[in-house]
């Protein structure tokens, strides 16, 4: 079996496609970014304190145990 592939079709359309291509990385990294920021004002606003979220209420110790407190 043999295919003829014929891509004269295709590039009468460069401009839009190219521009398309743009448009694309545009939005992606956009959405990268903003994703990127709401990451890192939900870690600060949440008040942190390690991967297990700080000390608990009432000030005992982490829940890792007392050398961690």
């Amino acid at each position: 079996m043999e295919y003829n592939f014929i891509f004269r079709s295709v590039l009468r359309f460069q401009d839009e496609i190219l521009s398309g291509l743009l448009l694309t990385l545009q939005l992606s990294v956009s959405a990268m970014l903003i994703g990127l920021l709401i990451g890192i004002a939900g870690a600060v606003l949440s008040g942190g304190g390690g991967p297990r979220g700080g000390a608990p209420p009432g000030g005992g110790p982490t829940p890792c145990g007392p050398m961690w407190s």
